[in-house]
């Protein structure tokens, strides 16, 4: 108030509306790649950010003591200079410049489907997600266990033995409901399958575990 003959409340106001963020990348990982992804930042979640750039780039300032070195912080983001709304400014561009990747946050569970295969010895569980594999077109032909031609056991001591050693994951994609001939209609939805085939060995439970 001494500095600037202002309402301290109000400078304060000034400064946390010029550093609040309104949007923020977050690292998402998709393919074995990973991608900055920009999400909006939350009403609440704004004022946390604002004030913690705030104090933190206040810190590194010149003047002695933590209360001036606040004070010269405030009134430089207030007049939307500063370090602090240097950062916001940062933080939006990086934003704006990976919003072809915001897809990546749909987050519609609605057509999601995580599945799970565990059960004991000589069950079926990699044949069935060979299977899956199969009808829903991410696989040409349907690898059988028995022959060491099954995509999940990708181990060579697993096709050479015909048992799961390690967990698989995949993801593959099923369209319902279709026509009589398979067609897709209207109605087609696309549902994203994220597949987990497990061992059944007892030597192997850890990996179940892990799955789990």
């Amino acid at each position: 108030e001494t500095r600037t003959k202002e309402s301290g409340l109000e400078m304060w106001r000034k400064a946390l509306n010029n550093v609040m963020p309104t949007v923020e990348v977050k690292s998402r990982r998709v393919g074995g790649a990973t991608f900055q992804v920009p999400i909006e930042v939350r009403a609440d979640r704004r004022i946390a950010v604002g004030s913690k750039w705030l104090i933190q780039y206040a810190r590194r300032r010149g003047e002695k003591t933590m209360k001036d070195k606040l004070a010269g912080e405030i009134i430089a983001a207030a007049k939307g200079e500063g370090a602090a709304v240097k950062k916001k400014d940062d933080t939006h561009r990086m934003a704006e410049a990976n919003k072809a990747f915001s897809h990546f946050l749909n987050k519609d569970l609605q057509y999601l489907r995580n599945i799970g295969i565990m059960a004991h010895i000589d069950a079926g569980k990699t044949t069935t997600s060979e299977r899956i594999l199969y009808y829903t077109g991410k696989t040409h032909k349907i690898g059988e266990v028995h022959d060491g031609a099954a995509t999940m056991d990708w181990m060579e001591q697993e096709q050479e033995r015909g048992i799961t050693i390690t967990s698989a994951a995949t993801t593959t994609f099923w369209n319902y409901p279709t026509d009589a001939k398979g067609d897709t209609t209207g109605e087609t939805k696309q549902y994203k399958i994220n597949l987990i085939d497990t061992p059944g060995h007892v030597d192997f439970t850890v990996e179940v575990e892990r799955s789990l």
